[in-house]
Formats: structure tokens, sequence, C-alpha cells
């Protein structure tokens, strides 16, 4: 068997998604592992990752996509920095797992 696909996320403005995403991942994929989290907002990231027992908290997007053992992002930050967020995971050799919402 491989080994899981180890995920990290970028930001957690996009709570319609990434908290039901979240919960889904929660009861356990065997392909997939929720290994790191970053948010700007302290307080929300540490209540997250306690929540859904995420092993490591960011202070920085760089320093969430500089972890070599991160294989993919979900990029759930604010929808201004969606752009910059994807460009920098992609300069780190990221896979991108974007959800996007229609109005």
């Amino acid at each position: 068997m491989n080994r899981p696909i180890k995920l990290g996320i970028i930001g957690l403005h996009n709570h319609y998604h990434i908290y039901p995403m979240a919960d889904y991942l929660a009861k356990g994929l065997p392909e997939l592992e929720l290994v790191s989290v970053y948010d700007e907002r302290k307080d929300q990231v540490s209540h997250f990752a306690n929540q859904y027992k995420v092993r490591e908290i960011h202070d920085s997007r760089e320093s969430l996509l500089e972890r070599s053992d991160i294989d993919a992002v979900l990029i759930m930050s604010d929808t201004a920095s969606h752009r910059d967020d994807v460009i920098a995971a992609a300069k780190h050799g990221k896979h991108v797992l974007w959800i996007s919402q229609s109005h």
C-alpha cells in the first residue's frame, strides 16, 4: 500500500468547505492525512487544530509550504489571497486542491 497523501491547509476563511471537509477527513481515510494548517488568526487556527487533531500549526504560509512532507495543500484563504497562495504552492512544488464557491 502506498503512503497517504499528506495535506496542508492554507487559510480557514472558506468555512463552508473546510470544516465539512475536515469532518470527513477526521472519520479516517487511509489515502489522506491532514498534517498541517496555517491561518493568520491564531485563536481560530489553534481551535481548528485541536478539534481535528492536526499536528502542526504554522505562523506563515511559507513555513507550511517549505515542509518536504506536505504533498498537497487545500487553499481555503480569503478570496483576495487565492492567486498568491496558488502561485506560492506551485513554486514549492505542491499540488493544489482548491474548492471554489460560485455566487
